[in-house]
Parts: C-alpha cells; sequence; structure tokens
C-alpha cells in the first residue's frame, strides 16, 4: 500500500511539474509577445512623429513614406495607434494632392473604423478633386447625409461637391448641386450666407436675375442677422453680385449706386471703377 501509494504520489508530482511548466512556458510566451508588441508599437510611435515632423516641414510626400513604414508590417487588426497613423497619413497625401490616394485611405478607414462622417466627407472631397465620378461621389454624399448632416466636413465636402455639379455643364448635376443647397438651408446648423449666395448663383447663371436678386438679398439678411459666423467675404460677395444683377437687368442706375456703395464700403479697384465708368455712359446714352 505505502509503495503503492508512493507511485501515485510521484506519478501526481509529474502531472504538477508538467502543468507549472507548460504554465511557465505560456507565461514566457506572453512575455515575448507583449515585448515584441511593446517593441512594435515604439516604433511605429517614432515612425509616426518623424513623420508628423516632415508634415510641419511641408514635405508631405517624405511623411507618407514614414507612415506606410510604420503600417509596412499590418497583416491583421489595427490598433488605435494605428487608426491615428491612417488618418494623419490620408491628411498628409491631400495636403500632398494625392487625392485618388487620400481617396483610398479615407475608404480603407470606413472600412477599419466605422462610416464616420468626417471619412465620408473627406473621401468625398478626395474623390470629387481627383476628378472621379460625380455620380459616385453623390452617392457618398449622400450617405454621409443619413449619417450625420451636420457631421465634420459636411459643409466643405458640399462646396467642394456642389462646385463640381455646377460647373460640369450637365442640367441634371446643376439642378442636382440647387437641390443639395437648398435642403442644407432646411438643415438646422447648416444653414450659411454662403448657401444663400450659392443659389443666388445658380439663378444668375440661368438667366433668372430676379430670382437671384431675391436670394442675394436673403443672404444679406442671414449674415446680418449672423454676425458671429465670420461671414464678412461672403457678405461682400453677394452685395457685388446683386450690383451685377441689376447690370444685366439694364437697371443701370440702380447697379451703378450699388457698385459706388459697394466701393465705399470695401474698398474701390480697378475691376469697380471700370464697371462704374461703363455704367455712367449707359446712363448718359
Amino acid at each position: 500500500m505505502a509503495v503503492r501509494g508512493s507511485n501515485n504520489n510521484n506519478g501526481k508530482l509529474r502531472v504538477r511539474t508538467g502543468k507549472v511548466m507548460a504554465a511557465a512556458a505560456c507565461v514566457i510566451m506572453a512575455v515575448c509577445m507583449l515585448t515584441s508588441c511593446g517593441k512594435a508599437a515604439r516604433k511605429e510611435k517614432e515612425l509616426r512623429e518623424q513623420a508628423i515632423g516632415f508634415m510641419e516641414q511641408g514635405d508631405y510626400s517624405a511623411a507618407v513614406a514614414r507612415f506606410d513604414e510604420a503600417l509596412s508590417n499590418k497583416d491583421g487588426k489595427y490598433s488605435t495607434l494605428e487608426i491615428d497613423i491612417l488618418r494623419y497619413k490620408a491628411e498628409a497625401q491631400i495636403l500632398a494632392g494625392d487625392y485618388a490616394s487620400a481617396a483610398d485611405t479615407y475608404a480603407q478607414l470606413r472600412k477599419l473604423d466605422g462610416d464616420r462622417p468626417e471619412y465620408m466627407n473627406l473621401e468625398v472631397i478626395s474623390r470629387v478633386r481627383s476628378g472621379e465620378s460625380l455620380t459616385r461621389c453623390l452617392q457618398l454624399y449622400e450617405h454621409s447625409c443619413e449619417v450625420d448632416p451636420v457631421g465634420t466636413g459636411s459643409s466643405q465636402a458640399l462646396y467642394v461637391l456642389g462646385t463640381a455639379l455646377s460647373k460640369s455643364g450637365d442640367a441634371q448635376f446643376i439642378e442636382q448641386a440647387r437641390v443639395l443647397y437648398e435642403r442644407a438651408l432646411n438643415t438646422e446648423g447648416a444653414q450659411t450666407g454662403e448657401l444663400y449666395n450659392r443659389i443666388g448663383t445658380l439663378a444668375f447663371e440661368s438667366g433668372d436675375y430676379d430670382t437671384a436678386v431675391e436670394w442675394f438679398q436673403k443672404g444679406i439678411q442671414f449674415v446680418t442677422d449672423h454676425p458671429g459666423m465670420g461671414e464678412e467675404d461672403v457678405m461682400a460677395s453677394l452685395k457685388y453680385n446683386i450690383a451685377i444683377c441689376y447690370e444685366y437687368k439694364q437697371d443701370y442706375k440702380t447697379a451703378k449706386n450699388l457698385f459706388e456703395e459697394y466701393a465705399q464700403q470695401y474698398g474701390s479697384t480697378e475691376v469697380i471703377e471700370h464697371e462704374i465708368e461703363f455704367l455712367e455712359s449707359r446712363i448718359r446714352e
């Protein structure tokens, strides 16, 4: 019995020893993995800081190369740090004028970090500037508005896309620009004097000068009522555009008076002086 018991104890001891050794091995592997991951993260941070330094110096191509190096061994799940690196990379690509690559990076961010309006709006801007299909850009912008109509970058995306649609020469795209602008005017938190200016400009370009004047006047009222929005330049454009409308309406006296008021408020230029002289000649006739 004693021998049998001794054998059992030895057996149990061997089993326990095996478990301890396996556990120790797991701990060692975990430590190694953590150490390796720690070194990798430190290297990524180091390369990230180097890349940001290049961005601050204006060397965006070098910055992108450093960001790519930081992500060179990435083939699985992205960490918060690596998502941040991608965000910086996309920004550097935009600053470098490489809009096609920036659009692809924002598309990657959407897959990795969700369809955030920030990513979608910046992708819209990048794709428009890279000359991609306006239909595709419009679809992405509409999706962004569904998620959040006043999300980060929404107004900039609207202006860039709207400008491209307006200048496309396609009647349907031009009408779509007007629809987008007017929808934004009816969205809380999205209203700006610039939107009134753009809608008025579309009416002007279609030859509907009376409607254009109405929109420009609404824009002036909006900017007047919201002095904290920093749209002083927009106010100047609105007043200039109204004067142009009256010139095209052949109401030369009103146009001349408006240009003189503009010169008094914002200062005269060669263009303004030329307009006033031209209108004076028309009035004399």
